[in-house]
């Protein structure tokens, strides 16, 4: 029904009564609230905030000093010169869509998209999937979309309206959304979102990288600029697929509830976090970040199907949907990475960098072939700003004296350690699969060994083995280097390679000896067993990475035979048999330098029915073209050399 809109609406959402401003009660977040960048406090019980008194005060500050950062941005992006611009122009465009709009409150099922795990109320949390009816209501939704039109664009052919994000933005301070305002009135003005789009570096790689064999799962011409009408001519066929948009709801809610708790743990079965917040940081992201949001329930909905036996009875989307649409809320979202800075940087960095490890984490287990490179490529431009912090942090707390340790600084946010570690395990572990020398960066290396960053806790392998590939993959590209300008040494070679290999053997040695005392006999249940024997799978095969660089890949090498033969006992003793998805760089390196009579056991760790993990298959792949080639050709072959013929790079992770 229509409705009009009063001078200040007792029915608005609660941000804009705190701010005294009129509202156009659009569901979940109204119009206002999401065009200036801030967290739509939405429309349910009175918050405990709103208390006419100190709190309500205080919040109120709070958001006043947010927008007047987000309008300061806007301000050095040429955008409207004051605060009173841009509100007035809100007023007009809130009242505009008013008189247009049908009460969000009629359509039935959106109350019931607002209710999640059985609450009575309307949830205040956007979810980022609502479902629309009807074309009226669907092109309603396109109008508020903001889209990526080309930098060419004339004047005449320019919006003249304030158009929200489909990926909104949230940051410590709950920022979410973008601002996009386009005039007719200068031939020589572009839309905001479109100059940083073609002109930020990772946006640009994103865009115009070629990326090869990719699948149907996601339609990368999505990446290229696109007119408002197209973008909205897209949105129109994405939607109409949704027969039941109340069923669809109800499966988003399932495979939802399915990644936290399942499929959060096949990635991170090692993580338990001892503090309070436990996983409460990512499940806000989750809420609040649209990419971040899709990019879970795309793996989520990749794990639930592979675990059907005649697919997945929850599907409600064609195949590659929601990784479509985390790709979107990315780009969208590194369009705007250089309009942020300071905490509000750091926040924003963290949110697109949760979307893009779910993203990753995706890849490896459909095989770990497509878009990886893409995607750890784009993290290594956004993960200073994390590193920056987790020392920052480190300094601050060396730096104190002793009478103040009792008010000892804290570690920097769950989040940032946990994203920082992924990304650093993932780094090198891609230059140990790929020798990509893009992925080795020394900052890792000085996190790791400040004990910073603890990767026990989220991979099951201790600091110091990954430290070690760190080194033998420095000493490879050192290597390479000497190489390429005609002046290698082998004796030098030899020398550094001797001398990394007699300190992992001694940390070996230390290792071994723990797990051959007399443990109970649940030990293989307990976490630091499990992390001991994850750490001494990766030491072994780090023995064999060492050699493959001094020497070649040459299964015959004394050294090799017996790095390799204990590795082999290793992964069959696992105490889990599932942990081979976790150790797959060891597995595949392993096993491309394995004897004749070695590889039937190669191939029988794969053939459980509860491996099912992409990467581990492909690793298989490899062995097998490696150990063809071994035979048929006289050159030698590892696994690159094999990723190299076929002209595709897998993360062995």
């Amino acid at each position: 029904m229509s409705r009009k809109l009063a001078s200040r609406s007792t029915h608005g959402c609660w941000t804009c009564r705190l701010r005294k401003k009129k509202c156009d009660e659009n569901h979940p977040s109204c119009f206002r609230c999401t065009s200036l960048q801030i967290a739509c406090d939405g429309y349910g019980p009175r918050p405990y905030w709103m208390d006419r008194g100190d709190l309500q005060r205080e919040h109120a500050r709070y958001k006043t000093h947010i927008i007047a950062q987000i309008k300061a941005a806007m301000r050095e992006n040429d955008l409207p010169a004051t605060s009173q611009d841009v509100e007035r122009e809100l007023d007009g465009l809130v009242a505009g869509t008013a008189a247009t709009s049908s009460h969000p409150l009629a359509h039935p099922t959106q109350e019931t998209l607002l209710r999640r795990d059985g609450d009575s109320h309307a949830s205040s949390e956007p979810i980022w999937n609502e479902t629309l009816n009807n074309a009226d209501s669907q092109q309603h939704s396109c109008d508020q979309t903001v889209r990526m039109n080309s930098c060419n664009q004339s004047s005449s052919d320019a919006s003249q309206t304030l158009v929200t994000s489909i990926s909104p933005i949230t940051d410590e301070c709950n920022v979410r959304g973008s601002v996009d305002i386009s005039r007719s009135n200068s031939s020589s003005e572009t839309n905001m979102d479109t100059m940083d789009l073609l002109f930020d570096p990772i946006v640009s790689e994103y865009c115009t990288s070629e990326l090869s064999g990719y699948s149907s799962e996601a339609d990368w011409s999505l990446c290229a600029p696109r007119t408002l009408h197209s973008a909205s001519t897209d949105l129109i066929s994405q939607r109409a697929g949704l027969s039941n948009p109340i069923l669809h709801g109800d499966m988003e809610d399932i495979l939802f509830m399915y990644y936290f708790d399942h499929v959060f743990y096949m990635h991170c079965p090692f993580y338990f976090p001892s503090s309070r917040q436990g996983r409460g940081w990512l499940l806000s992201i989750l809420k609040g970040v649209s990419s971040a949001y899709h990019a879970a329930l795309a793996l989520s909905e990749y794990h639930h199907s592979t675990s059907m036996q005649h697919g997945s009875a929850y599907s409600t989307r064609a195949r590659g949907g929601h990784y479509d649409l985390a790709l979107q809320g990315l780009q969208t979202s590194l369009a705007r990475s250089a309009a942020w800075s300071g905490n509000l940087g750091l926040n924003h960095n963290v949110e697109v960098l949760t979307t893009i490890l779910h993203l990753l984490f995706y890849e490896s287990c459909s095989g770990g072939k497509h878009n990886w490179q893409i995607h750890l490529g784009g993290a290594s431009a956004l993960l200073p700003s994390l590193v920056q912090a987790q020392m920052g942090s480190a300094t601050a707390r060396k730096d104190q004296t002793k009478e103040h340790q009792c008010s000892a600084i804290p570690h920097p946010d769950t989040s940032i350690s946990f994203l920082l570690g992924f990304f650093i395990h993932m780094h090198i572990i891609a230059y140990a699969s790929t020798r990509s020398s893009q992925f080795l960066i020394s900052d890792h290396k000085v996190l790791l060994e400040a004990g910073e960053v603890n990767l026990a806790d989220l991979i099951g392998c201790t600091n110091w083995a990954m430290i070690f590939i760190f080194e033998i993959s420095s000493l490879d590209r050192w290597k390479k280097e000497e190489e390429d300008a005609h002046r290698l040494s082998l004796i030098e070679l030899t020398k550094r390679g001797r001398q990394i290999e007699e300190r992992l053997l001694s940390r070996l040695a230390s290792i071994e000896y723990d797990l051959s005392k007399s443990a109970p006999v649940d030990a293989h249940l307990r976490p630091d067993f499990i992390e001991t024997e994850i750490t001494r799978i990766f030491a072994l095969s780090a023995i064999t990475y060492l050699h493959v660089v001094i020497s070649g890949a040459y299964p015959d090498i004394p050294d090799v035979k017996r790095s390799v033969a204990k590795t082999m006992d290793a992964l069959q003793n696992l105490s889990d048999p599932k942990l081979l998805q976790h150790v797959v760089w060891p597995y595949c390196i392993s096993g491309c330098l394995a004897a004749d009579e070695q590889q039937k056991v190669f191939r029988e760790l794969v053939s459980l029915p509860r491996i099912m993990h992409g990467t581990c298959l492909e690793a298989l792949s490899l062995m097998e073209e490696c150990w063809r080639l071994r035979k048929t050709e006289s050159s030698r072959h590892d696994w690159v050399s094999i990723m190299e013929r076929r002209g595709q790079y897998i993360l062995l992770i």
